[in-house]
């Protein structure tokens, strides 16, 4: 074994690669700060025997240690699932295991008591219960974790474009104990203290870790891809305004100039992304993805979490996944920038329809809220009243003097119009509402945009049941938690981001119902004479149903795809920050976050969303009178390729007091209206020079942003207070050039 790990580690230092040998058991370090030198040929560390190769990639395999390393011919950077190390001083206990590991596992015991943690190292190859053996293209693993009766596949094939590494989940076989999750190839690429580059984090627009940032106090990142799935939301956990979701199944790593993307292309709806940095439980910098397996829940007997007396409640059947499968994109380049996987991304979506084109003239996104539910009082009676906030008159009337003030390009999205909204049901029979100007009223609005050259979309919403009516039930009809019990969903106080249980809860339409809710809105559109559709950030969540007939959030993916695929055939949609998987299905989108999470392991944000978007699809952030009205959101707007929302009513906000709609506290079209006219007019002309060119790079410098286009202009924005002169542009303080 000595000798190996001295032959191991001579091999490595020779290695001019992305990949660095640190902290070997003789203390040895190889140099890879500089990127591999192109034509020249490099070795693959001992032990490793070839199992594919084509044009672009060599694969490897050392069976052994179930290691696996790919080679990139174009730029010579070697790409390994492990450090080649025996030992880092700075893991211990299951962390030193999981260096050697490519699964990590949680599982629960005979008894259902407890989660527990294992590896593939430990739990099989250090045991020799695994087998191997070559298949087309590549390798083919079976990690048999003999001491908890658990088996899992694993196949590694080599493609044009990269690596695709695959859990064979229809393969997968369980005893006594049942399995949670599967982490898969969690140190794949990984940087060493050593190593310079980052990680590109999907939250949000987009965030990037620099590699060693020492940030090791705070926890490592984690979260959902497509959103929480609110099916499994603890009641007790707050909610901020700064929270973001990951609505792109990708993340990235760029080590020492070379760098690859990696795409979740099965699985991703129950998937999270994770990354730490070095020195926090070892010395690497890791990016990876978990595939959760079964849903669990903890229910603790003492109401601790940590009760010895908890039960585990799991979900009943295991995700009807076949493979989980997450594909390696490896950049043909030894100075890749996050810029160059957005390209490699929207390449992708393009290549598989997911980024249909529409018109990308600057417009004006037009939210407007048709009224609203109030308590009110008659002769000392409280009831349920209709308080009026725009009607359909007054909306025509606001539209009309836009135009007026050359707002040329306008899309309204129309919500609170409908009797489905003032009798609390599901928002698909989408019938205007009588106190708003009625079918009418709603005909000769329709009539005046069309006229106009503005687009209606009133918004329609099948997967929020504030009761049974439409034709569906809260009682056999709605999607069902671990526990069986229906999920209530309730909204969350501004003042302590806790849940409001004063108000009533809505439940969640279980979406094996998803198809039936789409064709009641199909006959609606026939009704109302509608062509288009909004549907809002509520409307398009996406979370499981954990009934004996549920879905876990793969299948119900699946059926918001089916769903979708109906509405859009022949109508417009526009879907606020949509998961990618209905990119393909949307004309417009809006509410795309210009900013991340803000999560502290964060160092700089990006506009990772808008670079895939741009040039492809129009879209929006969110609305800026809600949002934040400064002038660096504008700003921010430039440097994203942003159009304009607002959020307006014709009433004055006074009239939203003690209402469900007090966050909605400055929306009063008159107050706007100035303001709209100007910020429009100057995106306009940013809009004019730009066109339908795509992104091509973008940078921050200090202050400044400097995005550059592939119609050769280059957009320069400086948030700080003094001008500063960039690549030979003056930009004045807090303003832009496009030159």
């Amino acid at each position: 074994m000595k000798k190996r790990v001295i032959s191991l580690l001579l091999s490595a230092t020779l290695l001019l690669s992305v990949f660095s040998v640190a902290n070997a058991a003789e203390g040895d370090t190889a140099d890879t700060s500089a990127p591999p030198t192109a034509g020249e040929p490099v070795p693959v560390a001992d032990g490793f025997q070839e199992m594919a190769s084509n044009d672009n990639f060599v694969l490897y395999f050392d069976s052994q240690n179930c290691y696996v390393a790919v080679q990139d011919k174009r730029t010579n950077a070697m790409w390994y699932s492990n450090p080649l190390i025996e030992d880092d001083p700075l893991a211990s206990g299951i962390a030193n295991t999981n260096l050697k590991s490519q699964l990590g596992i949680t599982y629960t015991n005979r008894n259902k008591t407890q989660i527990s943690e294992m590896n593939s190292y430990a739990g099989s190859v250090a045991k020799e219960t695994f087998s191997s053996q070559k298949i087309t293209d590549g390798v083919r693993v079976d990690f048999n974790f003999s001491q908890l009766g658990i088996t899992i596949p694993v196949t590694y094939v080599l493609e044009e474009d990269g690596l695709a590494a695959s859990v064979l989940v229809n393969e997968i076989t369980e005893g006594d104990n049942q399995l949670i999750t599967v982490t898969l190839l969690e140190y794949f690429g990984a940087g060493s203290m050593e190593d310079e580059g980052y990680l590109f984090v999907p939250d949000g627009s987009g965030a990037i870790i620099n590699f060693n940032n020492g940030k090791t106090k705070v926890d490592a990142y984690s979260k959902e891809v497509y959103g929480e799935d609110v099916s499994r939301r603890n009641s007790n956990t707050p909610i901020t305004s700064r929270t973001q979701k990951i609505s792109l199944p990708v993340y990235g790593l760029v080590s020492n100039g070379c760098g690859f993307l990696a795409e979740i292309t099965e699985g991703a709806a129950v998937s999270a992304i994770e990354a730490s940095v070095s020195a926090k439980t070892s010395s690497y910098n890791t990016i990876f993805s978990t595939m959760t397996y079964r849903i669990s829940d903890r229910l603790s007997m003492r109401d601790q979490t940590d009760s010895t007396s908890d039960i585990i409640y799991n979900g009943l059947n295991p995700t009807a996944l076949e493979n989980y499968t997450v594909k390696y994109h490896f950049l043909d380049s030894t100075a890749v920038t996050y810029s160059d996987l957005a390209s490699t991304y929207r390449t992708i979506l393009q290549e598989e329809g997911m980024t249909k084109t529409n018109s990308l003239d600057n417009r004006l996104f037009v939210e407007l809220y048709g009224g609203v539910t109030k308590t009110k009082s008659f002769i000392g009676f409280l009831y349920q009243g209709t308080e009026k906030l725009t009607t359909f008159e007054q909306a025509q009337s606001i539209l009309t003097d836009l135009k007026g003030q050359g707002v040329n390009n306008i899309t309204v999205l129309y919500e609170n119009y409908s009797d489905d909204f003032f009798n609390r049901n599901i928002q698909v029979n989408l019938a205007p509402s009588g106190s708003l100007g009625g079918k009418n009223g709603m005909q000769n609005l329709l009539n005046y945009a069309s006229e106009a050259g503005i687009g209606i979309y009133p918004a329609a919403n099948f997967t929020t049941l504030p009761t049974g009516g439409n034709g569906f039930s809260t009682f056999s009809d709605v999607a069902n938690a671990v526990n069986v019990s229906p999920v209530l969903v309730y909204d969350y106080l501004l003042n302590t981001n806790m849940r409001d249980t004063s108000n009533k809860p809505t439940y969640l339409l279980a979406p094996s119902k998803y198809t039936e809710a789409a064709d009641k809105i199909l006959a609606a559109m026939s009704k109302y004479s509608y062509e288009n559709l909004y549907f809002n950030q509520e409307a398009l969540q996406l979370y499981g149903d954990y009934s004996k007939e549920g879905y876990q959030r793969e299948r119900a993916e699946e059926a918001y795809v089916e769903a979708m695929t109906r509405l859009s055939d022949g109508y417009s949609l526009t879907m606020a920050n949509p998961n990618a998987y209905l990119y393909a299905y949307a004309d417009y989108i809006t509410d795309l976050p210009l900013s991340s999470s803000d999560n502290v392991l964060f160092d700089y944000d990006i506009p990772f969303v808008q670079m895939v978007l741009k040039g492809t699809k129009g879209y929006s952030g969110n609305s800026i009178n809600i949002n934040d009205m400064s002038q660096e959101t504008f700003l921010r707007h430039i440097e994203y390729g942003a159009d304009l929302k607002y959020t307006l009513i014709e009433a004055e906000t006074t009239v939203l007091m003690n209402t469900d709609y007090t966050d909605l506290y400055s929306v009063t079209y008159d107050t706007f209206r100035d303001q709209i006219v100007e910020q429009y007019g100057e995106l306009e002309q940013v809009g004019k020079e730009i066109g339908d060119a795509s992104i091509t790079s973008h940078e921050r410098d200090g202050e400044v942003a400097v995005v550059r286009y592939s119609n050769g202009k280059t957009v320069y924005v400086n948030y700080g207070d003094e001008e500063v002169t960039v690549d030979g542009v003056s930009i004045p303080a807090i303003g832009y050039v496009v030159h």
